[in-house]
């Protein structure tokens, strides 16, 4: 318990306060600064994987099979919310996503459209930060996979909905997440791509 004298004192309760606060922002500016992969990217959020169908499907906008093509854009944007001119800009990698099959749509996306993947990191960095990438790797041209979505706040762009876990591959005997060796999909075990896909359009029936 703090001692009744220092809450007499107004000042010495604003300077403890105050460093406090200080204190506070050091450590998480510390964090930062020690988990930025090399060329300047921030880390990309750490999401979890969805535990079960139920929840991959009921959280995500979008779902959809779709094949990248090669209009990819590398750019830098300000945070979602606005933030100030001292704010630090975010980089991104846009991808062109044709879509091949739509499994759950927002009203946006049909079959045959060409939606906008944005992935937080710039994938020309992918060799300069390999041990960063090897985490959050980044999708490239050509790849097909299933996208599980959520629209970002500009309602033009779409974001990976569980991060990492939230593209799968597709085209080989069982269902992974795409380029993410060793980790299990809990949900899909013995199952193969396509009674994934006929699972993940039951779910979103239902």
């Amino acid at each position: 318990m703090i001692p009744e004298v220092i809450w007499r004192n107004r000042w010495l309760a604003s300077a403890i306060t105050f460093m406090g606060i200080a204190a506070l922002v050091f450590a998480v500016s510390f964090v930062a600064a020690n988990t930025e992969p090399a060329g300047g990217d921030p880390p990309a959020a750490i999401v979890g994987a969805a535990e079960d169908m139920s929840e991959l499907v009921s959280k995500a906008d979008v779902i959809v099979v779709g094949t990248i093509g090669s209009s990819i854009t590398e750019r830098t944007i300000e945070p979602y919310s606005g933030g100030t001119d001292e704010s630090p800009r975010i980089p991104v990698t846009d991808y062109q996503v044709t879509v091949t099959s739509v499994m759950k749509s927002d009203g946006d996306i049909s079959l045959g459209d060409t939606l906008t993947l944005r992935e937080f990191g710039h994938l020309s960095k992918v060799d300069s930060s390999p041990e960063f990438y090897r985490k959050f790797p980044m999708s490239s041209a050509g790849d097909s996979r299933l996208f599980v979505l959520g629209k970002n706040p500009d309602n033009t762009t779409y974001g990976l909905y569980f991060g990492r876990f939230s593209r799968f591959s597709i085209d080989g005997d069982v269902v992974q997440y795409s380029d993410m060796d060793g980790f299990e999909v809990k949900f899909a075990r013995n199952v193969s791509p396509s009674n994934f896909l006929t699972a993940v359009q039951e779910e979103v029936n239902r």
